[in-house]
């Protein structure tokens, strides 16, 4: 057996070098289509998946994702010279406006336009937003500017105390269509359910109502995109928040994998 073995071998070797330039070739191919996979190699970083499926904590944090939507959010910050400036809250709008059009599974967003503005008349008090009810005239203009600007509850939440940025937060919307039909009866589940217990037989009525991760490289994707065109020079926009990071780490995880693979395979090592 051994003596077969032996000869096998030496066939082999005298083949590689007869035919050297075709073995290369070969080898260099079929590295090249194993290899192919791993650029659409995809790698999720979310937290959720650090932990086993019956992990009590786990299951909570689906069950209060499953009522109340997602906890994710994106924050924007625009720097300008005068965030209080016409001209602001015009590209202001317009950026509201595009965000709102073209960037899916966006809930609400929240931002000086947004901010209620209250006026008091005649014994009544009125609330509107710029948004809904946009001033005609820069006297007006101006004084809803000074009507926000006042409040002191909007600083640190729409604008920053220096008047350097202001913030805008998009809440994302991760519900899906039949999400909030049986919404009092899983809200009373949740008092009545011991989260402890074991969830084998509930983890289909456990499972998270999220967005996937298709679906969250559509979202950054489409933020980055309206982004983009909105820059300028006094108007500079700053998007950050959990899918942005989450996105980002998953392409260095690809990226290491994929550097480390081609490492492990080198000649030297």
């Amino acid at each position: 057996m051994r003596i077969v073995i032996e000869k096998l071998f030496s066939r082999l070797a005298k083949i590689i070098v007869t035919h050297a330039v075709f073995v290369i070739i070969g080898m260099m191919t079929l590295m090249v289509v194993l290899s192919l996979p791993l650029a659409n190699m995809d790698v999720d970083s979310s937290i959720e998946y650090y932990l086993k499926d019956d992990d009590s904590h786990l299951i909570a944090y689906k069950q209060f994702k499953k009522l109340f939507g997602s906890d994710e959010r994106i924050v924007i910050g625009i720097q300008s010279p005068d965030i209080f400036s016409v001209s602001f809250f015009e590209r202001l709008r317009a950026l509201h406006q595009s965000l709102e059009s073209n960037v899916p599974y966006i809930q609400k967003i929240n931002c000086l336009i947004t901010a209620p503005i209250f006026e008091g008349s005649h014994g009544h008090i009125a609330v509107n937003t710029l948004l809904d009810s946009w001033p005609e005239t820069p006297k007006a203009f101006r004084s809803a500017l000074n009507l926000i600007r006042s409040a002191p509850l909007y600083r640190n939440r729409f604008y920053t105390s220096d008047e350097s940025f202001a913030i805008v937060t998009l809440s994302i919307d991760s519900h899906t269509a039949d999400a909030g039909t049986q919404l009092t009866e899983d809200i009373l589940s949740v008092f009545e359910t011991d989260i402890t217990e074991s969830p084998t037989s509930k983890k289909v009525e456990n499972e998270a109502i999220s967005l996937s991760r298709k679906e969250v490289k559509l979202l950054v994707n489409a933020v980055y995109n309206v982004v983009n065109r909105h820059q300028h020079k006094d108007f500079q926009i700053y998007p950050t928040g959990l899918p942005m990071y989450r996105q980002f780490i998953g392409k260095m995880i690809r990226h290491d994998t994929i550097f480390l693979s081609d490492f492990l395979q080198s000649p030297s090592h």
